[in-house]
């Protein structure tokens, strides 16, 4: 067997008295890389290798009908992590990855959907969208379960073979939510893309199914037919790679830039380099001109279409702030 905590089993007799109990967090490590370097060869190990991050062990006497919900603050009380996932009767351990919420992102909903704890991968290449790495300090942990709330703190340092200055991990942390936030903002105009094309393509059959097939088809249709075609341009030659799964093959597009900057500066301990700030800067204008050109498109185009149907606007599409 390999023991890996054992506080739930030192205090079990105590965390059986009670419908929920949350066993005291032991400090966890920002590792520079994935699970720390010296847990690299999986050779040396019999069992996988433990999750990285903070661990939150909770007894439950019996499984709960709803998500356990798990709140994650630092010292000023502002909540960095907001986390839910299914729990079961008995001891369950929970991983918060020592990570941030990923901006712009929906919180987790009532019915465990959203993000779980457990760790999410990397960002950038070959991985998953995931918030900011946290600065070293003291947490803490809030816990909704069994009808209790209980809370704990827990202590985050820093990978002890990394040498980087408070300046520079706030700096980093600074960057990766900017850069995140033009993730977000890039996806708005990629779901309004998507939504506008969706709406049109139906309003064109509808159209085309109201004409007598000998007439010519009305202003308003050609209108439509325009529009999907400007939408279906600008998505495929600016905004997003076309072709699903060749990921190289195809020449980046907004949407992975900034996928691709964000994973960058979310790797390892330092301050953003040069070549990093340059580009993010150069980003930064490209996702304005893309959100004003879906904006004028709705005003324009989408707006002239309404219009043209004389009725209550067929295509419904908020403007980007």
């Amino acid at each position: 067997y390999i023991l890996d905590d054992a506080a739930p089993l030192q205090q079990i007799g105590q965390a059986a008295k009670a419908d929920a109990f949350l066993f005291p967090i032991r400090p966890a490590i920002r590792w520079a890389g994935s699970s720390g370097t010296f847990r690299a060869n999986e050779r040396d190990w019999i069992a996988p290798n433990p999750p990285s991050g903070a661990w939150i062990n909770v007894y439950l006497k019996a499984a709960p009908t709803s998500p356990v919900a798990i709140t994650i603050s630092d010292k000023a009380g502002k909540t960095v992590r907001t986390l839910r996932q299914r729990g079961e009767a008995g001891v369950n351990r929970f991983v918060w990855n020592l990570r941030h919420d990923i901006p712009g992102a929906p919180s987790p909903g009532r019915a465990g959907g959203g993000p779980t704890a457990g760790p999410a991968p990397a960002g950038g290449r070959g991985g998953g969208a995931q918030g900011p790495a946290v600065l070293p300090g003291e947490y803490t942990v809030k816990v909704e379960a069994g009808g209790r709330v209980m809370t704990e703190r827990v202590t985050v340092t820093l990978d002890p073979a990394v040498q980087a200055s408070p300046a520079d991990m706030d700096a980093q942390t600074q960057a990766s939510f900017t850069a995140l936030a033009l993730v977000a903002k890039v996806n708005g105009v990629i779901s309004r893309v998507d939504s506008m094309s969706e709406q049109l393509t139906a309003l064109d059959a509808q159209l085309a199914a109201r004409l007598p097939a000998q007439l010519p088809a009305p202003a308003v249709r050609s209108q439509v037919k325009q529009a999907i075609e400007t939408l279906k341009k600008f998505r495929d030659e600016e905004l997003a790679r076309p072709l699903p799964g060749l990921g190289y093959r195809q020449y980046p597009r907004l949407r992975e830039d900034v996928q691709s900057l964000a994973g960058y500066l979310g790797r390892g301990v330092r301050a953003p380099n040069d070549g990093e700030v340059a580009r993010m800067k150069d980003l930064t204008a490209l996702v304005d001109q893309a959100v004003a050109k879906v904006n004028g498109i709705i005003a324009r185009d989408i707006a002239a279409i309404n219009e043209g149907t004389k009725s209550s606007p067929r295509v419904a599409v908020d403007l980007i702030k």
